[in-house]
């Protein structure tokens, strides 16, 4: 066996092994996007090798962190995956060991983060030394209690980011997030091939509400509207908005999904308008290096939106 880090060309090694394992494909744009097109970095990876065999791979992907007002770059651990021929042989342990032991020693990022499914959770934090931040719960609303209030605002759909829309993300007050700059945005969202976001907007003397949306078909026949970014200013034109944004798509939603804590400020908002903490519950842990532990690790002082999570 040999561990070597990427050469031009493995990628499509890599995405036949993303679909032995997660039995899906991931279209070759979709990975010079993340890891070619990247703005905050390059790619990081480290591939195990059996002879001309791809059994092995973990990646970190940089993204903008921001604590307080100090912006850094930190990086999430994504695309972790064993071939599923060579499974309990303790070789995810013995690469993503190595891998992370370096990115610490280098010191490239101020800190690393993940989104480990429940498999891989108990390496990242039994030998890997990882921490727990949190466990977020999926918020859900059943689509059949959603009502209009009929209040007082105008609504849109947003093709673009505009600048008032930028501002909304640059007052949003949170000890640790990543860092929703013009650049990320467009980036995220705009730019991601084989993929479909829509913004919605809503204006009122109150304040101004944005959400970003995906739809997720399950395979239960739900449709799923997952909102993985969401600003709250005015929670009476929010519960509208989002009556509004269900209205503009031609398949018929079911629920609505999002990421919020407790800790958040607008949690209550998501109460009254009848979200309810649901499975999937997803891990969130971490590992500083230059970010203080006590700044990074409690999960109230993070704002976590399903965005952050290469799953949307």
């Amino acid at each position: 066996m040999e561990i070597r880090n990427y050469a031009e060309g493995d990628e499509y090694k890599i995405l036949e092994l993303f679909n032995l394992v997660f039995n899906r494909k991931l279209p070759v744009e979709n990975w010079n996007w993340r890891y070619k097109e990247n703005p905050f970095g390059k790619l990081s990876n480290s591939l195990l090798w059996e002879g001309s065999t791809l059994i092995g791979h973990v990646a970190v992907v940089p993204l903008p962190i921001k604590v307080g007002l100090q912006s850094s770059i930190g990086a999430f651990a994504v695309k972790v995956m064993i071939h599923p021929d060579f499974t309990g042989r303790k070789l995810f342990n013995y690469l993503a060991s190595n891998f992370f032991s370096e990115l610490e020693i280098n010191r490239k990022f101020s800190s690393l983060f993940a989104f480990p499914n429940s498999n891989s959770h108990y390496i990242f934090i039994n030998n890997l030394k990882w921490k727990d931040i949190g466990i977020l719960s999926t918020l859900r609303l059943k689509t059949e209690v959603l009502k209009k209030k009929g209040v007082s605002a105008s609504f849109l759909e947003l093709m673009t980011f505009d600048s008032a829309t930028l501002e909304l993300f640059d007052k949003q007050v949170s000890a640790v997030r990543v860092d929703k700059s013009s650049e990320y945005l467009n980036w995220r969202y705009i730019q991601k091939p084989n993929a479909k976001y829509r913004m919605f907007k809503s204006i009122s003397d109150i304040g101004v509400n944005f959400i970003i949306c995906s739809v997720y078909y399950q395979k239960d026949g739900q449709v799923i509207l997952n909102l993985v970014e969401t600003i709250v200013e005015d929670s009476d034109a929010f519960n509208d908005l989002l009556v509004y944004a269900v209205s503009q798509y031609e398949v018929k939603i079911d629920e609505i999904t999002l990421w919020k804590t407790p800790y958040n400020s607008r949690y209550g908002c998501f109460e009254r308008l009848n979200f309810k903490p649901d499975a999937p519950i997803t891990y969130f842990i971490g590992k500083s290096i230059e970010i203080a532990p006590e700044d990074l690790y409690p999960i109230s002082s993070w704002d976590i939106s399903m965005g952050d999570s290469d799953v949307f």
